[in-house]
């Protein structure tokens, strides 16, 4: 029979062992859906719940959930990838419309539980940088992509690490006809 100062010491080798190897894999203790790289940032990819029908210059009502906890967040609307002219360098590249959020209303900014409900006025327009830039106006049934992400520094582990989520979801725009005169 081994001393026991031989088992704790395999013990505790062992249990040495399994740490450096989830750190070294990268795990960082990330079971909440999120991933982890080698270095020190972890993704989280939400998820963004929408009606799928989104009016021009109305106020507009998502909810976002799986982002990481108390992280500000930044919205704007682009095209699908579908859209080659503003994904390719020689025709232009598109910016996204940012997403002002309703006075009056909660920031843009997830709870403790990486939640939130985000109320903001639908643009109506996206950018096109090709050469000056120019405005490129929402048509009725237009498919866009809905976009908000936020980026936090935290603490996990003892080790300094960058949480970053983002939340995507499709819709279709709705332009209201002009007031009649």
């Amino acid at each position: 029979m081994g001393s026991p100062g031989r088992s704790v010491l395999s013990a505790v080798a062992i249990s040495i062992a399994a740490i450096g190897g989830s750190a070294a894999t990268g795990s960082l203790g990330a079971t909440d859906g999120s991933h982890a790289g080698g270095d020190g940032i972890v993704s989280f990819k939400g998820k963004l719940r929408t009606d799928g029908l989104l009016s021009v210059g109305r106020s507009e009502t998502v909810r976002v959930r799986g982002l990481p906890a108390k992280t500000r967040l930044r919205g704007g609307i682009r095209p699908p990838p579908s859209e080659r002219n503003c994904f390719d360098i020689d025709t232009g590249i598109c910016l996204p419309g940012p997403l002002r959020r309703v006075p009056g209303t909660r920031r843009f900014e997830t709870d403790k539980k990486g939640r939130a409900t985000l109320t903001f006025v639908m643009p109506d327009h996206y950018d096109l940088i090709a050469g000056p830039s120019d405005h490129v106006t929402l048509v009725n049934g237009q498919v866009i992509v809905v976009n908000f992400s936020g980026r936090r520094a935290a603490r996990r582990g003892g080790r300094k690490v960058i949480l970053d989520g983002y939340a995507n979801a499709k819709a279709v725009v709705e332009v209201p006809p002009p007031p009649a005169p």
